[in-house]
């Protein structure tokens, strides 16, 4: 099973250690959570306009379950912050593969 994930290098300017951070964290998280095909993950620095009907003002990650796609943005936002952010969004989406998550 091959997982995405894109960091959005170019945007965000991850530095050598948090690039490594980052891809750490995933491979730890995907490796404990049930998840059954693969997800693509998007960092991006901000938002680009989709058609979620969700406030832009509130929204710093989301998850399109049927996808399987999540986007995180991280303007502004503490490595921290984003860590916690892709390890929730990846919680929807393993509550989607094991049928706690209908809609």
């Amino acid at each position: 099973m091959e997982h995405s994930f894109i960091l959005g290098q170019k945007e965000n300017n991850w530095s050598d250690i948090d690039q490594k951070i980052l891809k750490g964290f995933i491979e730890y998280v995907f490796s404990v959570l049930i998840i059954k095909a693969p997800v693509k993950i998007y960092l991006k620095k901000v938002f680009e306009g989709d058609n979620l009907d969700i406030s832009v003002n509130l929204r710093l990650a989301y998850v399109i379950p049927d996808e399987r796609k999540i986007i995180v943005y991280c303007h502004d936002r503490g490595l921290l912050d984003i860590l916690r952010s892709i390890a929730h969004e990846l919680i929807h989406i393993q509550q989607k593969d094991t049928g706690k998550l209908t809609n």
